[in-house]
């Protein structure tokens, strides 16, 4: 399962959807909806034999003909439910702001693409016959 939500690809998305528009967007309350591993594994295990890890692939995001690679990873998914609930003037300035701090946090390469680490927690469960 992704466990990608606070990571500053995702976490970005939430703090410039609430500084650009405070008024529809407040995170204050907001929760991962993927739990921390001892927290799956304290509801798991009693189920059966478990095994659970997680771990950080880095995936080569290539140079994009517009924009962040990470922007483009995220727009289909985790952008979304933000973008859905603006209008193209705001989904336009909210995307410019997005891209300015990726920029930031996930520098680019001379050839423009991105090294992205993202984190992913697995699990396996086996249930006494």
């Amino acid at each position: 399962m992704p466990r990608q939500q606070m990571a500053p690809s995702h976490g970005l998305l939430r703090e410039v959807a609430a500084k650009i528009f405070p008024d529809r967007f407040d995170f204050a309350g907001w929760q991962p909806q993927v739990a921390d591993p001892a927290i799956c594994a304290a509801l798991l295990s009693p189920l059966g034999t478990l095994n659970l890890w997680e771990t950080t692939c880095r995936q080569h995001l290539a140079r994009v003909a517009e924009g962040h690679p990470v922007r483009q990873f995220t727009a289909s998914t985790a952008m979304r439910p933000i973008t859905q609930r603006l209008n193209a003037t705001e989904q336009a300035a909210f995307v410019a702001a997005y891209d300015t701090a990726l920029a930031t946090a996930y520098p680019l390469a001379p050839d423009g693409h991105v090294l992205f680490p993202f984190r992913r927690l697995f699990f396996t469960l086996t249930r006494p016959e």
